[in-house]
């Protein structure tokens, strides 16, 4: 599934500033970038754009900033399962111990050709993984 349309009808929906494609490592000798799909800055500093892309960015100091002094939401957009789960929860753990932020919330998007799994659902509700539908 393509990300932009939904990570974007999503963001449109919640407000906040939505930041797309997130490079969430500080930068390390040898291979370590960890992207996400999108971080939502939850209620962001005054004069902010509703959104941005990272790549248009000239670093990434602004997007860190925002990461280390705000509540966030990290969104990950994919099929239904377990795997994306794990990148969800890889990644927020990433953020919380680089950034520190005042808050994370965790969300996947998925479509609505997925099935609905309770066993998968309860694991979801107990790492407080927040899971949306949005036909892509």
């Amino acid at each position: 599934m393509s990300e932009n349309i939904p990570l974007e009808q999503y963001a449109d929906e919640q407000g906040g500033l939505l930041i797309a494609t997130v490079n969430v490592s500080l930068r390390v000798e040898g291979p370590g970038n960890r992207y996400v799909d999108g971080i939502r800055v939850i209620d962001p500093p005054e004069g902010e754009g509703e959104k941005y892309d990272y790549h248009k960015l000239p670093n990434n100091k602004p997007v860190w900033d925002l990461l280390s002094n705000h509540r966030i939401e990290l969104i990950e957009v994919h099929n239904w399962g377990l795997q994306v789960l794990g990148d969800c929860l890889g990644k927020a753990a990433i953020i919380e111990n680089e950034f520190a932020p005042v808050e994370v919330k965790k969300t996947v998007i998925v479509n609505t050709r997925q099935p609905n799994e309770p066993a998968v659902e309860e694991v979801y509700e107990d790492y407080g993984v927040d899971w949306v539908v949005i036909e892509s």
